[in-house]
Order: structure tokens, then sequence, then C-alpha cells
């Protein structure tokens, strides 16, 4: 099993994540292909080349995704997903 690196403490002061906003997230990401979003009660969990990562924190999570996503050239993907989460 891989060890999950936490990054939430970042964003201390942000509410934990929504049950069902981190499922609706997960499932809307499943189509980007560089990296893995899976949810779990309250965080979100980014499996990135054989990393883990998880988030509490909306904010951090949309921060690393991003960052991930410009990697693997899919940027314009997950920008589609934001959008369409937050209408």
């Amino acid at each position: 099993m891989k060890a999950c690196v936490c990054c939430h403490r970042r964003y201390a002061k942000e509410a934990s994540m929504n049950a069902f906003r981190a499922k609706r997230i997960a499932d809307n990401l499943s189509n980007v292909r560089s990296f893995r979003v899976r949810s779990h009660l309250y965080r979100l969990e980014v499996d990135y080349r054989g990393n883990l990562a998880c988030f509490d924190s909306e904010t951090a999570f949309w921060a690393f995704v991003f960052k991930v996503a410009q990697a693997g050239h899919e940027e314009n993907s997950v920008s589609e997903v934001e959008a369409r989460l937050q209408a």
C-alpha cells in the first residue's frame, strides 16, 4: 500500500470537504489520463506516477491538480471540469 502525503494542514482555515462534492469531483476527473482521483469520506486522493497525495481542502486539491495536469498537458480538461463544477 502506498503512503499518503496529506496536504491539508496548509489550508487549515478552510472547512473540510463535503463527501458528496468529493465524489462528484473524482467522478468528473475520471477522463484525465495523467493522474487518478479517488474520493473518500471528506477527502480526495490523487494517484500520480505511483505517488499518493490526500486532500481534505478543495483549495489545496485544485492547486495540486492543476500542476500535475500541466505536466501531462491536460490543464484544459481540468479547467473545464472545475468550471462545470462551479456552475
